[in-house]
């Protein structure tokens, strides 16, 4: 967890005098996007505004790395005046357009002996008024739309009800070759959805003679072209830079010989503007004395945080048999065992055991048992335990490392590992 310590001493940033109206460089630092907007193929693109630029002094840090015995060390830090503005930048992106694709084909057509149109669908669109007749005639003809039942009456068409199957064909056909709707809705219309069509609008198919033709087979597919979009993009600009000195002494913190630790120390314009972040092992506070342009943090620990064992405490294990007894082999990172007694590191352990059948399995009709935890002291980097459980066993051992009631840590044991299986002959 990062933790961040101010100064005792009370602060607030000072104000500085306007450095004046300042026009936007067309030089910028640093960038960052987010959104587009789609223009439709022959769209011209308008230019977007930029937002209002923010000038402002802007912190900036510096990390110290804080060992057993501390430190005194010093650092440079770069604290600037920036101007930040975002601007809606143009770039060339892909777009896509339906078009319509025509294929030769052969198409099977209706003649029909029998049907006037007499239908309900028709009779609800000639019966609507006129502000509805385009709902009612996109209903009555599948594979029409809206859009193109609002072309067709605006121009005039199905003014009057067609009495066959081939005059409503003509009607589609007029419509078509006058630019009124596309080949691919004639297409749907009269050939992909006609037995529907016929149907629906009353004309007898089941009387109706087919017969082939030659048509243009009408699909539309979406086709890429070049176009311009926008983004939106963060511009900034560095105006004035002050270097602020800084000079860390920590003092007493409390830490193994092998440990070390990262603070960070933040700055702004303002010489009381100085915070002190970071630590993992210990609370620090800090006191700050500002002397010839220098600012000065003398830092002390507040006292130890205990943590968990580093996660490779436990580098490696393995089970075997000697004279008669399952022997668990630890290796563990030579830092966490002690030297003078103190701290001891200690090992977790429960054996779980079954009389042995074939090979490394239980006895039939018998399964492992796990006892009760039990715990050994680790004396040396690398330790072995025997386990005595008798003849003719199965053995597995589950184990895990802590260092209980520790200055250092928090006493939370390992996560726990299982051995292998091994067998302890008669």
């Amino acid at each position: 967890m990062k933790r961040t310590y101010r100064s005792h001493q009370s602060f607030a940033l000072a104000s500085k005098a306007a450095l004046g109206t300042v026009a936007l460089a067309a030089l910028a630092v640093g960038c960052a996007s987010s959104g587009t907007k789609n223009y439709a193929k022959g769209e011209i693109p308008q230019r977007l505004l930029a937002s209002a630029p923010s000038v402002a002094w802007e912190r900036a840090s510096a990390d110290f790395t804080v060992r057993a015995g501390g430190i005194h060390d010093s650092r440079d830090i770069a604290v600037n005046y920036v101007q930040r503005w975002t601007d809606n930048v143009p770039y060339q992106d892909t777009c896509y357009q339906d078009q319509e694709v025509i294929v030769q084909d052969t198409c099977q057509g209706l003649r029909f002996k029998d049907g006037a149109g007499k239908s309900e669908a028709w009779d609800a669109f000639f019966s609507a008024k006129r502000a509805d007749k385009p709902a009612a005639l996109d209903k009555a003809i599948k594979g029409i739309g809206d859009k193109t039942a609002r072309d067709l009456i605006d121009n005039g068409y199905f003014a009057r009800k067609p009495r066959s199957w081939e005059a409503f064909v003509d009607e589609m056909a007029r419509a078509r070759n006058a630019g009124v709707i596309q080949k691919s809705v004639f297409y749907q219309v009269t050939v992909q959805y006609k037995d529907d069509n016929a149907t629906t609008l009353g004309y007898d198919v089941q009387s109706a003679e087919i017969y082939t033709y030659a048509c243009d087979k009408v699909t539309i597919q979406p086709v890429p072209y070049s176009c311009t979009k926008y983004r939106e993009q963060e511009f900034s600009q560095i105006l004035q830079s002050v270097i602020r000195h800084v000079d860390v002494t920590v003092s007493n913190p409390d830490l193994q010989p092998f440990e070390s630790e990262v603070l960070t120390v933040t700055v702004g314009n303002d010489p009381n503007d100085v915070s002190l972040s970071g630590g993992v092992y210990n609370h620090y506070r800090f006191g700050l004395r500002n002397e010839g342009g220098s600012a000065k943090l003398d830092v002390s620990s507040l006292g130890r945080v205990q943590v968990d064992l580093p996660p490779n405490s436990l580098r490696s294990s393995r089970i075997d048999v000697r004279d008669g007894q399952a022997v668990l082999s630890v290796s563990v990172d030579p830092n966490l065992v002690s030297r003078d007694g103190q701290d001891q590191l200690m090992l977790r352990y429960a054996v779980s055991s079954c009389d042995a059948g074939f090979a490394e399995l239980c006895k039939l009709g018998k399964s492992m048992t796990k006892g009760n935890y039990q715990y050994a002291p680790i004396n040396a980097p690398d330790f072995q335990l025997p386990v005595n459980v008798g003849k003719n066993k199965i053995v597995k051992i589950y184990f895990s490392i802590g260092r209980p009631n520790s200055h250092w840590y928090n006493g939370a044991y390992t996560l726990e590992r299982d051995s292998e299986r091994v067998k302890i002959k008669k």
